[in-house]
Order: structure tokens, then sequence, then C-alpha cells
């Protein structure tokens, strides 16, 4: 779910994660990350989608968020719309 968090973060940022971190090499950026490294969710994102991002992106793997339970809370967000 890590993958999707980064997705969903690109086609709302629309830019690369970490562009406003100067990294030396793709090694550095992995060991940011396996240190606790996230992209940046910025304000203008509504806030179910920057928690579902957060989920997606919990330290410890088995905390993330399920396909499931991410497909819910889309239907759930579309539903509070109608």
């Amino acid at each position: 779910m890590y993958s999707f968090g980064i997705i969903l973060n690109v086609m709302w940022r629309r830019d690369e994660p970490y562009v406003e971190r100067d990294f030396t090499g793709p090694l550095h950026l992995l060991r940011a990350v396996q240190e606790g490294l996230r992209p940046v969710v910025p304000g203008t994102t509504p806030r179910f989608l920057g928690e579902l991002m957060n989920n997606c992106w919990a330290p410890e793997p088995g905390d993330r968020i399920s396909a499931a339970d991410a497909f819910a809370a889309f239907n759930e967000e579309e539903a509070l719309k109608r």
C-alpha cells in the first residue's frame, strides 16, 4: 500500500515525491525512507485523501491500510458528496 500512497501523492501534487529534498543518490533516498521520511502532503489536500496517504505510509507494513479499506474510503467519500 506504500506505493499506492505515493501514487496518490504524485497525482495530487502533480510532481515527483521528495523534489524538495536534495539526495546525492538513490541509496540516500532509500535510507531516508527506511528511517521514516514520507512525502509532503500539501495543505490543499482534502482531509480524507491526506489521511489515506498517511495510512498507506504507516511505519510498520502491518499497520498500513488494506486495499479493501482504501477502496471503502473512496466509496464513503463519494457517498458523502451525494
